[in-house]
This record gives structure tokens, C-alpha cells and sequence, in this order.
């Protein structure tokens, strides 16, 4: 992390962030952001956890439940959700990944299966055969932003052809705020927000496109801000995340290097003696067939 053993920075070089890890998301950053995940998710409880219980209950006289999880890792949206659903369910965990895959044990019944997003509506439908129920929900987590409009709109597409409710969780925003602010905070984010968009990926658009694909498909759609407090009491998320932000953003626009490395170590500072906070805006999305 380019501190010494007293806490002290070395050198507030960009250079000296942590290699990213060799998946796009690893085990270890899934677990440490959980805690955090798992408090925004509970403003999201009553306005949107709440109709779709009330719509599964009317839809699925079965009792049994059906869901698929896209770009599941570890399944955490499945620890997080699966308690709040009180039906039997059974899960279909989908990832690339099958070693995030392998490391899922969500307190549910489930299956693991590699897949990607254009094998969605197979999926959907395979799910429903497997279990002989149809897929009451679609759902996914931290996932939007790295998809195009193309695959989001498929993904929305897909669901309403299977009369499925969709639930999207913590899908980032692009808004940051911190305290106390800084006058290069503005410049960073600015920069990180393209970085998201870079390859055709939404990014911090992901939200607005998947409302939009969703009530084209003559969906009823509502949403609910969850974001991320970020303070001490999560020191290696906040840590973490900042470094990544910060190495994506002088990535984008190297302009901003040599400032970047100072505002760094003066925030590793600020998080090390408690002054630093951030909110990390963030959306969960329901909607429900017409």
C-alpha cells in the first residue's frame, strides 16, 4: 500500500497503488465490501423489497420461488436477499467466473452455472424447466455498470419475454462526495466516470439506461437511492476504493497525475485519523410485468 510500518506514507506516487487483481472482481474485494453493501441495500427494504414480495405472493401460488442471479460471484445478493424473500426458492447463480463461482454458498438452495449476458433468455427459460416453476425474478448486483446499453437492454428485454420481475442492486451513480471536499475532487470523478464508460460500458449511465429498457418493455419501474456511507469504521473499503478510484481517474486523464498523488496521501491521512467521509451515490432498481 506504500505505507511504512508507522502509517506513514512513503511516497504519494499513484505509482505505488496495489496491482489491480487479474479478474475484474476478486474474492477478496466481494468480502470487503459487503458490510457496506449490505447497509445501503436497507433503504431499499420498504420501498422496493416490500412490493416485490407483495407481486411474488400473487404471481407464484406455487410457493417456490425461482431466481437467477447475473454476474453472481460469490453470491452475495443471495446472502443479502434471500432471508427477505420468505417463500422457498431456489437460486441459479451465473457467472464467467467459475471460481467466484465455486466459492458461493448462499443460505439457500442453489446452482452454479457459468454463463454470460448473451445467454440470458436461454437461461431464463432453462431455469424455469430445470425446477418446473417459471423464473419469478431476474436479478444481479454491482453489475450494470460494466455492461453495454446493448447487453442491458437485452438483459431487460429477456425478462419481460419471461414475465419475470427485476431487481437491480447497487449500481453506481457517479456520484461521489466527500468531506471535507477538495478542490480536486471534481476533476477525479469526472475523470473516474469515463474510465467506467470506456469499451461501450455504461458506467455511472447504467441506471438510467436499465429504467429506460425496462419501461419499454412496458415494465412498472421505481427505484431507491442505496448508497455507500464510507467512513473509519470501513477503513480497508474506503482505502481500497480510493485507491482504485484514483488510479482509474489518472488513467483516464494523465493530466492529473502529479496532483492526484498528493491529494491521495492526504486522504490516506485524513481516513487515518478519522476526518474522512464519502458517499458513494448508488440505485437499486424493481421493476414488475405490466
Amino acid at each position: 500500500m506504500g505505507e511504512d510500518s508507522s502509517g506513514g506514507v512513503k511516497d504519494a506516487s499513484v505509482n505505488n497503488l496495489p496491482h489491480r487483481p487479474d479478474r475484474p472482481a476478486d474474492a477478496g474485494w466481494l468480502s470487503i465490501r459487503m458490510p457496506a453493501d449490505d447497509k445501503a441495500r436497507a433503504a431499499a427494504v420498504e420501498p422496493l423489497i416490500g412490493p416485490l414480495v407483495d407481486w411474488l405472493e400473487t404471481s407464484m401460488p406455487s410457493g417456490m420461488v425461482n431466481i437467477v442471479d447475473l454476474g453472481a460471484g460469490t453470491g452475495s445478493n443471495a446472502h443479502w436477499l434471500a432471508p427477505r424473500l420468505p417463500f422457498a426458492q431456489h437460486w441459479t447463480l451465473v457467472d464467467h467466473d467459475a471460481h467466484l463461482l465455486s466459492r458461493a454458498d448462499p443460505p439457500a438452495s442453489f446452482t452454479g452455472r457459468a454463463g454470460k449476458m448473451e445467454d440470458v433468455g436461454r437461461i431464463l427459460a432453462e431455469a424455469a424447466a430445470d425446477h418446473k416453476n417459471p423464473t419469478a425474478l431476474l436479478t444481479c448486483s454491482a453489475l450494470l455498470d460494466v455492461l453495454t446499453a446493448a447487453e442491458v437492454d437485452a438483459v431487460c428485454t429477456a425478462a419481460a419475454k419471461a414475465s419475470c420481475a427485476v431487481l437491480f442492486s447497487l449500481s453506481v451513480t457517479g456520484n461521489v462526495s466527500f468531506s471535507p471536499m477538495d478542490p480536486l475532487d471534481a476533476a477525479l470523478g469526472a475523470a473516474f466516470n469515463e474510465h467506467q464508460r470506456a469499451d461501450g460500458r455504461l458506467g455511472p449511465d447504467a441506471p438510467a439506461a436499465a429504467e429506460a429498457a425496462l419501461r419499454r418493455q412496458d415494465m412498472k419501474v421505481r427505484s431507491a437511492a442505496t448508497d455507500w456511507e464510507l467512513d473509519s469504521t470501513t477503513p480497508d473499503l474506503f482505502r481500497t476504493w480510493l485507491e482504485e478510484w484514483v488510479r482509474d481517474a489518472v488513467e483516464q486523464d494523465p493530466g492529473v497525475a502529479d496532483r492526484a498523488g498528493e491529494w491521495l496521501q492526504q486522504r490516506r491521512g485524513q481516513l487515518e485519523h478519522g476526518e474522512l467521509t464519502a458517499t458513494v451515490a448508488h440505485r437499486d432498481i424493481l421493476a414488475l410485468p405490466g
